[in-house]
C-alpha cells in the first residue's frame, strides 16, 4: 500500500510593513526598504494583529498624518450623521459645530494630531465609525515564497520592489511590491539580481537622477524614455526580516 503524501506546508506568507501613499510628499519622507518592511508571518491573523499593536503604538506617539478627503459624514462612515453624532457623545468626544465639510475637516485636525483633546479608547471609538477610510500606517499584504520548512528560521528575506515614481518631479516612491520570500539570503540575493537584469542593463536610477539627461535635458542615448515617464524606474532589493517574531 503506497504511502500517503504528507500535506505540503503552505507556500504563503504576510508582511507587515508601512503603507506609501500620496501623504508623502518628498523623497525625504518615505521609509526606506529596510525601515518600510517591519517582519514577516505565516498567518495573516498574527500579521493583522502584529500591524494593530503597531498603529496603535504608533498613533499614541505620533497621531496620524490621513487626512479627510470626503464630503461629510457619509464619506468616511456608513452611519448617518445624526447617529455619528450620538455615537461620539456617548463617549464625551467633542463634536464639530455644524455640518459642513470644513468643519469636519478642522474637527478630525485636532482628534488626529499630537495635541488631540481625546484618549486611546475615544480613538478607537471614532475608527469603529469610520469603517469608509483607511487611516492607518501599518497594513498586511501577501507574499508568495519558497516553500516553508518545518522549523522556521527566526529571519528570512524579502525581495521587494521598490519604484520611482514621475509625475512632473522624479519621487522616491517606496517598496510597494512585495515579490518573493526566501529563507536564504544568498537565493534571496541571487534572484534579486537576476531580476534586476534587463537585457543586461539594471533598471534602477544612479545616484543623481540628472545623470540620465544631456545638458540640454534630453534622455542619454540607449536610455528607455517609455520606462522612465510612464512606468518609472524601479530596482528589487532584499529586505532581512524576522519571521513570527512572537510565536
Amino acid at each position: 500500500m503506497a504511502k500517503k503524501k504528507k500535506p505540503e506546508v503552505p507556500a504563503n506568507a504576510y508582511v507587515v510593513r508601512g503603507e506609501i501613499d500620496e501623504s508623502y510628499y518628498s523623497e525625504e519622507e518615505v521609509p526606506k526598504p529596510s525601515e518600510q518592511y517591519c517582519s514577516v508571518f505565516t498567518t495573516e491573523v498574527e500579521a493583522l494583529a502584529e500591524a494593530e499593536k503597531l498603529n496603535q503604538a504608533d498613533w499614541l506617539v505620533n497621531g496620524t498624518n490621513r487626512g479627510l478627503f470626503c464630503q461629510g459624514v457619509e464619506g468616511f462612515s456608513t452611519m448617518p450623521e445624526p447617529v455619528f453624532r450620538d455615537w461620539l457623545e456617548d463617549v464625551g468626544i467633542e463634536l464639530p459645530a455644524n455640518s459642513e465639510h470644513a468643519s469636519w475637516q478642522s474637527w478630525w485636525s485636532r482628534m488626529r494630531g499630537t495635541d488631540r483633546p481625546i484618549n486611546r479608547e475615544q480613538f478607537l471609538h471614532i475608527l469603529e465609525a469610520m469603517n469608509r477610510v483607511d487611516i492607518w500606517f501599518y497594513e498586511v499584504v501577501p507574499i508568495d515564497s519558497q516553500k516553508l520548512p518545518k522549523k522556521l528560521p527566526k529571519v528570512g528575506y524579502a525581495i521587494v520592489m521598490q519604484k520611482w515614481q514621475n509625475g512632473g518631479d522624479d519621487c522616491y516612491y517606496g517598496a510597494n511590491y512585495p515579490a518573493m520570500l526566501c529563507m536564504s539570503q544568498q537565493k534571496a540575493q541571487e534572484l534579486c539580481d537576476q531580476w534586476n537584469l534587463n537585457d543586461g542593463e539594471i533598471k534602477h536610477p544612479p545616484a543623481d537622477l540628472s545623470e540620465l539627461e544631456d545638458e540640454t535635458g534630453e534622455p542619454l542615448p540607449g536610455y528607455n524614455e517609455d520606462d522612465y515617464w510612464w512606468g518609472g524606474l524601479y530596482e528589487y532589493v532584499v529586505v532581512e526580516l524576522p519571521i513570527n517574531p512572537e510565536a
